[in-house]
């Protein structure tokens, strides 16, 4: 396919997301315009009834705790499910596999290898 064509086609779908993209930009209310009233009972009553020096950690820690622990045994729950499924199975272990056997010869690492694995080392200590 030449530029043209490219070109061609690109424009269309190009306008067609620009149009959207601002359509959906110009319905986003200005920042700092809530209307509803959760935030200004949570001035009110946060502080003193939490005995705390400001808003934001009350919300953080004691009223959206329940929702963060909930969030934390769904995470539980989806790594169990994620061993559970990938958990070596009894038939596995009675066949001698392919990788397994004596004598075979294994391929050299490619030199793509060997750089991506130096270069990701560090952020994989890191984090």
């Amino acid at each position: 396919m030449n530029r043209n064509v490219r070109t061609v086609i690109f424009l269309p779908f190009a306008l067609g997301f620009l149009v959207l993209f601002f359509f959906g930009i110009a319905g986003i209310p200005p920042v700092g315009n809530y209307g509803g009233p959760y935030g200004d009972v949570l001035n009110a009553v946060a502080v003193t009834e939490r005995h705390s020096t400001d808003v934001v950690s009350v919300v953080n820690f004691d009223y959206r705790g329940f929702d963060t622990l909930g969030e934390e045994s769904i995470l539980f729950a989806s790594v169990r499910g994620a061993a559970l499924l990938l958990r070596k199975q009894p038939s596995e272990e009675k066949r001698d596999p392919e990788e397994q056997k004596p004598g075979r010869q294994v391929p050299e690492m490619s030199d793509a290898v060997k750089v991506l694995t130096l270069g990701l080392a560090a952020p994989t200590i890191l984090i």
